[in-house]
């Protein structure tokens, strides 16, 4: 009984660190402009395969807190502009900060 006991309880242990994760995340945060250096306000801005979307605000400014240390590929859209997509490998050392250039069609 004690066995079996260890053993779920052991079995739940490791369930639960691996939903509070290991820490390995930092922030990308960026700044969306055009041609000219103007702020694009309200482009949608995703980290692939992180399963979320953000719009940049009235500075053009976007972020993500939380993304996994990896090579991520940062894809920014918005109407009348060209897509743009960006890699960027985050380390443990600092957060990734990108400005990211819009062309128009």
């Amino acid at each position: 009984m004690k066995k079996v006991l260890f053993i779920i309880l052991f079995t739940l242990g490791l369930i639960v660190s691996g939903f509070a994760g290991n820490g390995k995340t930092k922030a990308i945060k960026g700044q969306v402009i055009d041609g000219d250096g103007s702020p694009i306000i309200g482009a949608k801005v995703q980290v692939k395969g992180l399963g979320k979307v953000v719009y940049t605000d009235f500075d053009g400014e976007f972020l993500f807190p939380k993304v996994a240390l990896s090579i991520n590929e940062v894809n920014v859209s918005m109407v009348s502009f060209e897509d743009k997509s960006a890699i960027i490998e985050l380390k443990s050392s600092a957060q990734a900060d990108l400005s990211i250039v819009l062309e128009e069609k």
